[in-house]
């Protein structure tokens, strides 16, 4: 359905093997615009119920991503919340096939913006 961006855990469990089930997350998905109507629905409509079918969080970025015709759509709850809400975005999405140009999100690092890690304070 939509492009990964990343997973975020709101804790690292202690040890290897440690149970995330109540851990919250977050999780991000790249959609193409032209679809998120479908996802968000008259007047909010389809969101809210996305919201209160699964129990998740859910936001869509109200602007594009760099260079490209994708938004950003966030996903924050517990990992169940969340298996659910993506399969409905998954539904939807499917339902909705994609309209008009399309230009993919490509992030890139500048070689000068590479990972620096913070320096430690005293």
């Amino acid at each position: 359905c939509g492009s990964l961006i990343g997973l975020k855990d709101a804790a690292t469990p202690s040890k290897p093997g440690t149970d995330l089930k109540g851990v919250a997350a977050s999780f991000r998905l790249i959609v193409q615009t032209s679809q998120c109507g479908s996802l968000i629905g008259k007047g909010g409509s389809k969101i809210k119920d996305i919201r209160e079918s699964t129990g998740a969080s859910i936001q869509v970025a109200g602007e594009t991503l760099p260079n490209s015709t994708e938004r950003a759509v966030t996903i924050s709850g517990l990992p169940e919340a969340i298996t659910l809400c993506i399969e409905e975005i998954c539904n939807i999405v499917l339902e909705s096939p994609p309209k008009g140009p399309f230009v993919p999100y490509k992030p890139h690092t500048l070689p000068n913006q590479a990972y620096q890690p913070r320096p430690t304070l005293p």
